[in-house]
């Protein structure tokens, strides 16, 4: 809590104000709407090519994923021990999984049940870059590996039928 309340300018017992702990701060986090992610969405499904598309939203997303990699860690290490804030992510989760599979059925005309399959692998994938860029990883080379990947998932969900 020290830590958040340096980064955000104000007490600690500001922050204490607004969240009774550590693990509620969490939670209201991450139960947010998911709106940047909405916003990359919607902008891959107007440009019209997916996998260009899907290779700008590492470029779309990975400031904000930079700027939060400590506290993700911290959130979900914390899960392990609280069901509450363990139902939150999985919600969020949940929400992810829906817009990225919205975008992938807009965007294709493959079975809906294809696409949910997709966007798990898309979003396990994106998690794993997250991670690596947050373990001090070049974000170039992380890149390369969000844009070889994407181009196979994307590649096989074309070719399937």
């Amino acid at each position: 809590m020290d830590e958040i309340a340096h980064k955000l300018g104000i007490s600690k017992a500001a922050l204490y104000t607004y969240f009774k702990d550590k693990e509620a701060l969490f939670r209201a986090t991450y139960e947010l709407d998911p709106g940047q992610l909405k916003q990359v969405v919607e902008w891959i499904v107007k440009q019209g090519d997916t996998r260009k598309a899907f290779e700008g939203f590492f470029d779309k997303m990975m400031p904000s994923s930079m700027r939060g990699a400590g506290l993700s860690f911290e959130v979900i290490g914390e899960s392990t021990r609280n069901p509450e804030l363990r139902e939150v992510l999985k919600r969020q989760h949940d929400q992810y999984l829906d817009l990225v599979e919205r975008c992938l059925v807009a965007t294709s005309k493959k079975k809906q049940a294809d696409a949910r399959q997709l966007a798990g692998s898309i979003l396990a994938l994106w998690n794993g870059v997250e991670s690596l860029v947050a373990l001090g990883y070049p974000v170039d080379e992380a890149r390369v590996y969000w844009n070889g990947a994407i181009g196979k998932l994307l590649d096989g969900y074309n070719q399937s039928s």
